[in-house]
């Protein structure tokens, strides 16, 4: 039915869902599930979910997210009692708060409309689990911890399982904690990057370096698109991996692959401050201090990015 509105604005959504949970592996891209939404409304302007696919990505774009704030607003007067348009609305004021500069700025608004959600009869695993992520925005992390263990209460989704893990290991310092946390997730954990980064963090913390090795190789491809987690050159983790283990030559190797990874994404990017992060990392590891100074100087120059933009690399 190429006319049916409703199955267009299903069908960005969940193309929006499985780019933003696997990225550059994703089947589709962000462009193709922004087509969808708008082919759905424009087929009917006045359908919810037509307009609740445009918000979809409208929020999480700074350039339309305060349109999809208002159009969600106009959305929760109609719809007081659905979960997608509470949870869309919290994660949207939690994008902008981040992009003024004051992450703290809408967060109990957000956590409010969460807990609105978690409210509803049935209650709403996937609203605990949201508020994991304004928590750590604004530094509230005992709160997250226990946002995630209520989400995993009442259902053991992937989600709950991530955010416990990397709390466990980076705020209470217990991997063992964690690597239980790991061993109770569901299949659809394994799915995800950021996950199979972090539980070679975790094994790392028990220092098993060739276990940790032995999960990174499950990443397919030489970028990780890890998210908070970790989103840069896989063999950056592998040598530190290999220096845990105690072969240095073979990190250094690591090392040279993951700046050649590095190089190459610079060439078409040379002012990407993640991407000068990470080659800054790599040269100080590989001792070229003298290059390593230079590009800090270019990074502190372009710097939109900091280690404390990742949750877990700031603990780290």
């Amino acid at each position: 039915e190429p006319t049916n509105a409703e199955a267009w604005a299903a069908y960005s959504v969940a193309g929006w869902g499985l780019t933003s949970f696997w990225s550059a592996s994703a089947p589709i891209k962000r462009e193709d599930a922004l087509r969808r939404a708008e082919r759905a409304a424009t087929l009917a302007p006045d359908s919810d979910n037509a307009r609740f696919a445009l918000a979809n990505l409208r929020g999480a774009d700074r350039r339309t997210n305060q349109q999809a704030e208002e159009s969600l607003r106009d959305l929760l007067r109609r719809r007081p009692d659905d979960k997608r348009v509470l949870r869309l609305l919290a994660y949207t004021l939690r994008n902008r708060a981040r992009w003024s500069g004051d992450p703290t700025a809408r967060a109990e608004e957000a956590i409010g409309y969460l807990d609105r959600a978690a409210a509803l009869p049935g209650g709403d695993a996937a609203a605990l689990t949201g508020k994991c992520s304004v928590y750590t925005v604004v530094g509230r992390y005992e709160e997250a911890l226990a946002a995630a263990e209520a989400s995993a209460a009442l259902r053991n989704g992937a989600g709950a399982a991530y955010w416990k893990t990397g709390l466990q290991l980076y705020l209470v310092g217990d991997p063992d904690k964690a690597a239980q946390t790991i061993d109770a997730a569901p299949p659809a954990f394994w799915r995800q990057e950021r996950n199979i980064v972090l539980v070679s963090r975790v094994q790392l913390a028990q220092k098993q370096p060739r276990l940790a090795l032995g999960t990174l190789a499950r990443l397919p491809n030489a970028w990780v698109d890890g998210g908070i987690t970790f989103s840069g050159p896989k063999g950056l983790l592998t040598g530190e991996a290999r220096m845990v283990a105690g072969d240095r030559e073979a990190a250094q190797e690591d090392f040279r692959s993951a700046l050649a990874v590095v190089d190459r994404r610079l060439a078409s990017a040379v002012n990407d401050s993640r991407i000068l992060y990470w080659k800054c990392w790599l040269l100080a590891a590989l001792g070229e201090s003298a290059e390593a100074q230079r590009t800090f100087v270019l990074w502190q120059q372009y710097s939109n990015f900091s280690p404390n933009d990742d949750l877990f690399l700031r603990y780290g």
